[in-house]
């Protein structure tokens, strides 16, 4: 289709906003008894425009609202993401709140102690560096009080990791790495 510019979109509409004035004055004037049919040949002989030039009008007004119906769907869709994402989080949030419980109650240990216990442990992480990097852990959350969520890097490429902890009776944090994959 071929690209139209601002003015050409505003020449446009200046002429079907002049055939719907035309339209509407045609029609305070004509009798009831005169045909639609007449009153839009009358408005397009007004307006002496060509019948390529109303056949690209009516191609546009076509485009114009095919665009219009698409544009419409994409926000439906969109709108039902962004529900879905609010519903998502207010889980996260309650899942967080109940975490945070549970994990007061495990040994000398809170969330921050606990990540900054796996921070300590990068052999943990089942990748090696790659063009001399070497790889560490950039963030993570404690997902409940069983596992934690962990990203690392060495600087060029990166992953992430679910982590098993425990606290032994030592009250020392035991590691195990769950699952973990690198970023494509």
């Amino acid at each position: 289709m071929e690209k139209w510019t601002l003015g050409r979109y505003t020449r446009i509409i200046a002429v079907v906003s002049m055939i719907i004035l035309l339209l509407v004055i045609n029609v305070k004037q004509f009798s009831t008894n005169k045909s639609l049919h007449q009153l839009n040949e009358l408005a397009i002989k007004q307006l002496d425009l060509s019948e390529d030039e109303i056949n690209a009008l009516m191609n546009t007004k076509s485009a114009i609202e095919k665009e219009l119906q698409d544009i419409k769907l994409e926000n439906e869709k969109l709108r039902s993401e962004i529900t879905d994402l609010n519903t998502d989080n207010e889980n996260l949030q309650i899942l967080n709140s109940g975490t945070t419980q549970t994990i007061e109650k495990i040994g000398p240990y809170n969330s921050e102690e606990i990540i900054k216990d796996l921070l300590k442990h990068p052999e943990l992480i089942p990748f090696d560096g790659v063009v001399g990097g070497t790889m560490f852990f950039n963030e993570a959350d404690v997902l409940n009080d069983k596992w934690v969520y962990a990203t690392y890097e060495d600087g060029h490429i990166s992953g992430a990791g679910i982590f098993e902890y425990k606290v032994d009776q030592d009250n020392k944090i035991k590691w195990e790495l769950v699952d973990s994959f690198l970023y494509k």
